[in-house]
């Protein structure tokens, strides 16, 4: 059992580390490889405690930013999470 608190610790600091706000551009490519779309985002988490919110925000249809909520994550249960939004999946 040790080990397992052990591994959570570790995963938790080194998820914690990279806590933060990054913007850059996101890029969509079709399946070929070509691209289709190219757009200036923003990856935020959020620490609070033991408890982080991850969301990313877009330009939405009318210019203004729309966040888009990914997940809420604890430490000891970060597990795995998917983010893909319906135009990601064929």
């Amino acid at each position: 059992e040790t080990t397992d608190t052990d591994f959570a610790d570790a995963q938790w600091q080194l998820y914690a580390a990279q806590s933060g706000r990054w913007e850059g551009v996101w890029t969509t490519f079709d399946s070929q490889g070509i691209e289709q779309l190219a757009h200036t985002g923003c990856w935020d988490v959020s620490l609070d405690g033991d408890d982080a919110v991850h969301k990313m925000e877009v330009p939405g249809p009318d210019g203004y930013p729309r966040q888009i909520p990914v997940g809420t994550y604890t430490k000891g249960k970060l597990g795995r999470q998917t983010c893909a939004g319906a135009g990601m999946v064929s």
